[in-house]
């Protein structure tokens, strides 16, 4: 896992790869079934988390898709955070980039799928 920040807007990517045995289609599946929920953190802060898959940008991987998710604090205070995750998967490694910003910015996507897609070549060349 890598992360970068720009301290200018608080806005970062994280890039992670994994092993899963489980296929992308099955969170895909479970994105479709629970697309918004609400929580209370540990610190009693309440919000609501909704989710919904985006048109996937193409990628040499075996299956691929594309999430934008927006977490939405309730009350004052804290404001909403967005994120759109790439995510592909070849064999069993998954690869995911994540893009988040708050205040309702938008991720920037280009510099999202530079990040996903130098990720994904690095696994494809691995599999060589």
């Amino acid at each position: 896992m890598a992360v970068g920040a720009n301290d200018a807007d608080k806005s970062t990517i994280t890039v992670a790869v994994l092993r899963t045995p489980q296929p992308l289609a099955a969170y895909k599946t479970q994105l479709d079934r629970c697309a918004s929920f609400t929580f209370t953190g540990a610190d009693q802060i309440q919000g609501t988390v909704t989710a919904s898959e985006a048109v996937a940008p193409p990628i040499n991987a075996d299956d691929s898709v594309a999430i934008n998710q927006t977490v939405s604090p309730a009350g004052t205070g804290s404001g909403t955070q967005t994120t759109l995750s790439l995510i592909a998967q070849i064999a069993d490694i998954r690869i995911q980039a994540t893009y988040m910003t708050f205040q309702g910015t938008e991720p920037d996507a280009v510099l999202l799928d530079q990040a996903f897609t130098a990720a994904v070549l690095k696994v494809h060349d691995s599999f060589r």
